[in-house]
């Protein structure tokens, strides 16, 4: 929800503008881990603890995104604010069979 804003600005500049970000993310995080440790829902859910590793995996897969658009908005800024797009794959149809 953070690095969703625009593909050549800073991701981080003005989120103090909305502060039901804030909750909402406070929200999500409380949920989560409701849903892991608190036992009876873990159960209901079929949640297990996770392992000090997996709690590293998540961590990187919630920061590789944001390093991610965080470095293109760094090449956008040095390139002269050009956004740099990825053409979108074409699709042929093929003959009728």
């Amino acid at each position: 929800m953070f690095n969703c804003r625009s593909p050549t600005r800073a991701a981080f500049k003005g989120l103090n503008r909305n502060p039901f970000i804030w909750v909402a993310t406070a929200i999500v995080m409380a949920l989560q881990l409701i849903a892991i440790y608190v036992a009876p829902i873990a159960r209901v859910l079929n949640t297990t603890r996770l392992a000090p590793i997996d709690w590293l995996i998540a961590g990187g897969a919630v920061i590789a995104p944001i390093l991610f658009c965080r470095s293109n908005e760094v090449y956008c800024s040095l390139q002269g604010g050009q956004q740099v797009r990825v053409p979108a794959p074409e699709f042929h149809q093929g003959s009728p069979s």
